[in-house]
């Protein structure tokens, strides 16, 4: 076993090789926003959950040359502006150019509605409300670096909903023809 100090953090490694050098490889995580509020914050976030990680920040505008000319990052974590309605082409491009990367989407149902279906249908990994817990960020970016799904409860709740609403209106609709 090795100890390696890293901005002033202890970390352990074991069975280090020193001929295989990719054990050691940096995760790489592309912040892809358009709410300069809201950034500071997720980069702090970011930088605590993965220390050793190289981050990344665009809007979302330059996201696709981004992606066209440099190494494909990890974990992409995409925080639209307000809603979500027209910058399905953007997401759709963006997942097409983030080759294996596994993509957490911040959004709210009640601005972005049923599409959300569709982006998770299209390759999100993740979706996660701005308001959620401290906690639910933390289980969430932990969970798409894995490489496993996550939606945070009150967006699972809203999108369940949803579905119910539709399948009760579609019952009715067949019940009265």
């Amino acid at each position: 076993m090795i100890c390696v100090y890293y901005l002033n953090k202890l970390i352990l490694i074991h069975d280090f090789d020193p001929t295989n050098l990719t054990s050691l490889s940096m995760r790489t995580i592309l912040f892809i926003t358009d709410d300069g509020h809201a950034s500071k914050d997720m980069v702090t976030l970011l930088r605590d959950l993965f220390a050793l990680a190289t981050i990344y920040q665009v809007n979302g505008k330059r996201a696709s040359r981004y992606l066209e000319s440099n190494t494909k990052p990890d974990l992409i974590v995409y925080m639209p502006g307000l809603t979500l309605d027209g910058l399905r082409d953007r997401f759709f491009r963006i997942k097409a150019l983030a080759g294996r990367a596994r993509i957490l989407l911040y959004a709210e149902f009640e601005l972005a509605g049923p599409s959300l279906f569709d982006y998770l249908a299209a390759g999100a990994n993740g979706l996660l409300s701005k308001t959620s817990s401290m906690a639910e960020h933390h289980r969430a970016l932990d969970t798409v670096m894995r490489g496993d799904s996550f939606v945070d409860d009150a967006t699972k709740r809203r999108m369940l909903m949803w579905n119910r609403q539709q399948l009760a209106e579609w019952k009715s609709n067949i019940m009265t023809r």
